[in-house]
């Protein structure tokens, strides 16, 4: 049988408080939401139809996210034309479960270049894992 020194019982005991302090982490439920696709509908919308956004999120955590918001806001050339803060999903995410379609109706727009952002849990009410895929952006055009 081996005997311990004081270093070795004190690495011993220095790997034992890692242990027990890191592996509880490594294995802890997490949320991951992800907004994965934006798509406006109709596809070659046009001045006098009335359009949709559709954003795909996604839960790529362990955990279930339980109801959460989502914001949209609509941009031309840099100036906000369209915003709605608080959508709430309040559905169940599953964990590492497929997307979640949300439709938001943002109505008419004028012909031009836009870009329509969605933000998911944009007041971080959720403890994720990742908050840097929470947003997305597309652009799109209105034609006359």
């Amino acid at each position: 049988m081996c005997k311990m020194t004081p270093i070795m019982r004190r690495g011993f005991w220095i790997c034992a408080i890692c242990f027990c302090l890191v592996l509880p982490q490594a294995f802890a439920d997490f949320i991951d939401l992800e907004v994965e696709s934006i798509q406006i509908q109709p596809p070659r919308a046009r001045t006098e139809d009335s359009l949709t956004v559709v954003a795909v999120i996604r839960n790529n955590g362990s955990q279930s996210a339980e109801s959460f918001d989502i914001s949209l806001s609509v941009r031309q050339k840099g100036h906000l034309v369209r915003s709605i803060l608080k959508i709430p999903v309040l559905s169940t995410l599953p964990r590492m479960g497929s997307g979640k379609s949300v439709p938001v109706e943002i109505g008419k727009l004028a012909e031009g270049d836009y870009e329509v952002l969605i933000t998911a849990d944009p007041e971080k009410k959720l403890k994720e894992s990742n908050e840097t895929n929470n947003t997305q952006s597309e652009n799109f055009h209105v034609f006359a």
